[in-house]
């Protein structure tokens, strides 16, 4: 009875270890799916923090670029206005004035000095542009040709141009000297 009752023992230890091989390849099974989902959750995960930093790289440009194209604006009309009063100052230096006009005059330079303030606080540059100067189209306008000087350079400036770091708000607006050939 002995033998029998080992024998029984045995099939059930044989029994036992065949259970225990299964469960381990059902476990191992389940350790490799839950390894190949965590593989793919770490490159999904990796693939969304790239795609949230290009994200805040393309916000700071777009902020930046919005808020070079609002100084470009607040700029271009500020210079109209630069302009309109600097050409009323430079002219009244040929008029003759009471010593109460020439106050005001005196008024009006402080507040072209303001105006030319506020706008270089912009970062808005003027143009280093003077007679003698070789022309450039891409950062002269020409308005016309005198015939005398070198060919090519600037004869006159009538407007000078300003800059925003690289970009030409308004080109220097010149004369060219061209000769007669």
């Amino acid at each position: 009875m002995k033998n029998g009752s080992n024998s029984n023992t045995m099939k059930d230890y044989d029994k036992k270890i065949k259970e225990l091989e299964n469960d381990l390849k059902t476990l191992a099974t389940t350790i490799d799916k839950v390894e190949d989902e965590k593989l793919v959750m770490r490159n999904q995960l990796v693939k969304a923090l790239a795609d949230y930093s290009n994200l805040e790289r393309d916000i700071e440009k777009r902020v930046e670029n919005r808020s070079i194209q609002i100084k470009l604006q607040i700029t271009r009309t500020l210079l109209n206005v630069l302009d309109d009063v600097n050409f009323a100052v430079v002219n009244s230096a040929n008029m003759k004035m009471s010593e109460e006009t020439l106050k005001w005059v005196e008024g009006v330079k402080a507040t072209l000095f303001d105006i030319e303030k506020a706008v270089g606080e912009f970062g808005i540059i003027k143009m280093e542009t003077k007679k003698g100067d070789m022309f450039d189209s891409s950062m002269h306008e020409a308005l016309g040709t005198v015939p005398e000087g070198v060919a090519g350079t600037i004869y006159e400036v009538v407007q000078p141009g300003y800059m925003l770091n690289d970009i030409i708000v308004r080109p220097a607006r010149v004369i060219i000297s061209q000769p007669k050939i």
